[in-house]
């Protein structure tokens, strides 16, 4: 993912030094913060966090404005979150000076921290939340906020306990900040102490316990929720997965999602005339039988402005490029080009496309690939590639079927998601940002690779 830069603008208004700590202060003690977070130029919704304080800005203007204490030093420690950046911290000493200018860099092209949560019951409005956080299998230091509750673990392990207020409908909102990696949340019920899928919804209650639906869909009222409802109509031979969601293409032409669904990517049950589907990091793209295609979830760069787009007979989604294959074997493209990903445009006599995080992929009639954009992780490594049928692009790897149903990849590796050398009998591929699923030719699903959100809880899911 590119170096993205977020611009933060603070300024300091109504000073009044004082040596009060975190506890509750007058309001002589107060300082007021204020100003706006922008991204590129433009507003963005993000948390900011100054001595225990905090609020969310909106993404139609980005300001803020807190009436925050001052610390036993005389200063305030500011922190800013927005997703798919890398968090920020600034310590502001007020009598040297009343404005700042802070650019942020992106979130180390989306690599996630592991984090473990158990919940304890201290009274009917307080729980304790106990856990680690880590990174590839080692502690790291990272902010843990839940309801307004904080706290810093230890490089040395990783570990946190914080005993937090509940929320209005009992529920504990948990954030996860670490510097250079992406933020991770969580919604949890303290009365919910087993959730299989993650969804937030506990398995007692839950109408499809082991696949992730937070949305509890039932079309046919049965209790069943359609995410593991043998009466809906099942999945189709068409799977897409994201960075933390997976999409599946059902055979009356209606679409599926379990997963990650912060930015809306997942909000697919009004689609209908589907033919093929495809995810990005946080996106999702459908091709319509018409050969024009929608969208939805994030559109940052522009990779969604997909409306003028005809002719379309396949489509592929990246972090923040879409690509679509026209039906005489030319290639659109829209979105970000940092990495020459949208170099497209003169592949001529291509059969089918894929698209990573930010390179793009091409199978030709001869059964090879090639391929343009980022390859620091050897995910453009297909020279050798014969004999491919099908080919995908996850966020730093690439998949290949070959016609023989067995898979090859190349790229990076890190939650095992090129571990298919063993996989056979496959007829059709997809991959996420960390995860790579299979079809099988008797219809079931297999999959490799990060299941964070909930994504390779496909055991129900058949055609």
């Amino acid at each position: 993912m590119k170096k993205s830069r977020m611009l933060f603008l603070i300024f300091l208004s109504t000073l009044f030094l004082s040596s009060n700590t975190l506890s509750p202060a007058a309001e002589s003690d107060l300082v007021n913060i204020n100003g706006a977070v922008t991204y590129n130029g433009s507003a963005v919704c993000a948390m900011v966090l100054a001595n225990g304080q905090y609020m969310f800005t909106s993404s139609s203007n980005g300001i803020f404005s807190l009436d925050v204490p001052l610390d036993e030093y005389g200063q305030i420690t500011v922190f800013t979150f927005c997703s798919g950046l890398a968090p920020f911290q600034q310590v502001i000493h007020p009598a040297e000076g009343l404005g700042m200018k802070i650019e942020l860099q992106d979130d180390n092209q989306g690599q996630r921290m592991d984090v473990t949560c158990t919940l304890q019951s201290i009274d009917t409005e307080w729980v304790r939340l106990t856990g680690d956080v880590t990174y590839k299998g080692s502690p790291v230091c990272a902010m843990v906020l839940a309801n307004g509750q904080y706290m810093f673990t230890s490089n040395s392990l990783g570990e946190y306990s914080l005993d937090v207020p509940l929320g209005y409908y009992g529920e504990i909102t948990l954030y996860v900040f670490c510097s250079g990696l992406a933020p991770f949340k969580a919604v949890l019920s303290a009365n919910c102490f087993n959730d299989a899928d993650r969804d937030g919804i506990c398995d007692d209650v839950d109408n499809c316990p082991n696949v992730s639906n937070p949305g509890q869909e039932d079309s046919d009222h049965d209790y069943i929720g359609n995410a593991c409802d043998a009466d809906v109509p099942n999945i189709s031979f068409q799977l897409a997965g994201g960075w933390g969601h997976t999409i599946g293409l059902k055979s009356d032409g209606t679409v599926v999602a379990a997963g990650y669904n912060e930015f809306g990517q997942c909000d697919v049950d009004s689609w209908t005339d589907i033919q093929q589907v495809a995810a990005g990091f946080v996106a999702t793209v459908g091709l319509k039988s018409d050969g024009t295609v929608i969208a939805v979830g994030n559109n940052l760069y522009g990779q969604l402005d997909l409306d003028s787009w005809t002719g379309i007979q396949q489509v592929a989604t990246g972090a923040l490029h879409t690509v679509g294959l026209k039906t005489d074997g030319t290639v659109v493209a829209a979105g970000d080009n940092d990495y020459g990903e949208l170099a497209v445009f003169f592949w001529t006599g291509m059969q089918q496309l894929g698209a990573g995080w930010s390179h793009t992929v091409g199978l030709k009639s001869d059964g090879t690939v090639i391929v343009v954009g980022n390859n620091d992780s050897d995910q453009c490594d297909v020279d050798s590639w014969t004999d491919i049928q099908q080919v995908v692009a996850g966020g730093y790897h690439t998949i290949g079927l070959k016609s023989d149903g067995t898979v090859i990849a190349v790229g990076d590796n890190d939650s095992g998601q090129c571990d298919v050398d063993s996989w056979t009998d496959i007829q059709h591929v997809a991959v996420g940002g960390h995860h790579t699923i299979g079809l099988k030719s008797d219809g079931t699903v297999i999959a490799v690779g990060d299941n964070h959100f909930g994504q390779l809880n496909l055991d129900e899911w058949s055609y």
